[in-house]
């Protein structure tokens, strides 16, 4: 088919309708944001090849051009441009549900991130970029619609409808409440005025259903911006919708109760008394969720008038109950568990803390003793030397100046020591004065003269021979 003949064709496309029948046939019935992402890839892959605009896996292998649109006369000559210059041109809806399921498919990325980034910071910058890939995607489609003339006026509005709730999820996701709240009341209003100009049923259900879906986040941003009421309209939201088990809205809804409530929080009714311990459920957000939604039980009661929708608000806060009592437990255990091997550690140190006590205590002891032991040792010797002193002569003091008083006069003041002290004299010993008379020595006098006139003689009788005799055979002596 040539360009021309496409640009000829009018057909509207009920872009809501086309997505909303993909998700619930692979995946999102269940919340299974993966299974729907890849059924999204493999759509893309077969619509390119269809078209036969299939491009490789590297942005490098689409090539950039800013030739004139109007030089394009034959779909061949497309494949060597940027595939989003054809599809300004087209009104066929296979090329437009490119941009939609491109959209899709990276809104469901962030969504897939968004179950998994809870404690990973990279998930959530990765979540973010995802999300702007898909707002980008559905503002390039909405500007190829508004260019294409064959396009009727529901859905060029739904299409826009579609870019305005894609833009809320972005704001939503990066906190910024009033812009969120903007694009969310104006795709539900949009959306409000479709389903009341169509008559087909199907797609008045379609456009129901995607305002209830907008409902919640909407009111969850106005009660952020400041809106008190808020919180009792997601109350109320979650009772209407508490009796659709396949409603894919509702675990969401939920997430948007705790997160109201949490703001709520009163931060003094922190603690409770459970079992006979003080609980502090501030760290715990589910647990501090559960007490406020208890302290806002009675409200809701009086509030709601059917009776099946108070049994299924007693029922909503049993099974809240049951599953906070199983998650304080399980703090509990870990606390008891915590303060049992700080008890064992205690008990296992005692026995070194009181020997090392005992040691410290001992020496301590120790060492006072050998002081006053070495106190007393010199008081007594300073006693005995002030006694010695006293008692002492005064002409053996004379070189010291001593004060007498009267006291002192009165009494018999020593002058000198009487009898005085006996001192060792050096002296002979009477023995040897008495015994020296007795004592006969021998005389040596003569036989010393005699002695000497002996050799004298012999020297005389040797001669010269008697002489020298010695010196050459030796002396018989």
């Amino acid at each position: 088919m040539l360009l021309a003949d496409m640009a000829s064709l009018s057909s509207t496309i009920h872009i809501l309708q086309l997505v909303k029948e993909a998700q619930q046939q692979h995946g999102l019935r269940h919340g299974d944001y993966q299974r729907y992402r890849q059924y999204c890839s493999r759509k893309l892959r077969r619509v390119r090849k269809s078209l036969k605009l299939s491009i490789g896996q590297d942005s490098r292998s689409v090539r950039k051009s800013t030739v004139d649109v109007a030089k394009i006369q034959d779909p061949k000559l497309a494949l060597t441009f940027n595939y989003a210059v054809l599809f300004s041109l087209l009104a066929f809806h296979r090329y437009l549900s490119l941009f939609v399921f491109e959209a899709d498919r990276n809104w469901a990325y962030a969504m897939q991130l968004k179950q998994e980034a809870a404690p990973d910071n990279r998930k959530r910058f990765h979540l973010m970029r995802k999300m702007r890939t898909a707002v980008r995607n559905c503002l390039n489609l909405e500007k190829i619609c508004k260019e294409m003339g064959n396009l009727d006026a529901a859905t060029k509005l739904e299409v826009g409808a579609y870019s305005s709730w894609m833009q809320g999820c972005l704001h939503f996701e990066a906190r910024m409440w009033a812009n969120a709240a903007e694009c969310f009341t104006t795709a539900k209003t949009i959306y409000e005025e479709l389903s009341s100009i169509t008559d087909l049923s199907a797609l008045v259900d379609v456009y129901d259903q995607r305002c209830r879906e907008i409902a919640p986040p909407l009111r969850f941003c106005q009660f952020s911006i400041g809106d008190s009421s808020a919180l009792a309209d997601l109350v109320q939201m979650r009772l209407e919708i508490s009796d659709q088990p396949e409603n894919t809205i509702l675990p969401d809804l939920n997430k948007l109760l705790t997160e109201c409530r949490q703001k709520q929080a009163n931060v003094a009714e922190s603690e409770v008394m459970w079992c006979g311990r003080k609980l502090n459920f501030s760290r715990s957000v589910r647990t501090q969720s559960f007490y406020n939604s208890l302290l806002d039980l009675e409200r809701q009661i009086r509030e709601v008038p059917e009776v099946d929708s108070k049994l299924s608000l007693y029922e909503q806060v049993l099974s809240e109950c049951r599953d906070v009592m199983q998650n304080v437990r399980e703090e509990a255990k870990g606390e008891l568990t915590t303060d049992r091997l700080k008890l064992l550690l205690m008990e296992a140190n005692k026995g070194m803390y009181c020997s090392q006590v005992k040691c410290a205590c001992v020496s301590e002891g120790k060492d006072h003793t050998e002081v006053w032991e070495q106190v007393n040792r010199v008081i007594q010797c300073l006693l005995i030397f002030c006694v010695f002193f006293f008692f002492k002569a005064i002409v053996e003091n004379l070189h010291c100046f001593r004060k007498l008083g009267l006291a002192d006069l009165k009494e018999r003041v020593q002058l000198v020591r009487i009898p005085p002290d006996l001192q060792p004299v050096a002296c002979k010993p009477l023995f040897f004065d008495l015994a020296f008379n007795c004592v006969r020595f021998p005389f040596i006098s003569d036989e010393a003269i005699g002695q000497a006139d002996r050799n004298k003689d012999n020297q005389k009788v040797g001669g010269l021979g008697n002489l020298v005799r010695g010196w050459i055979w030796g002396s018989k002596h």
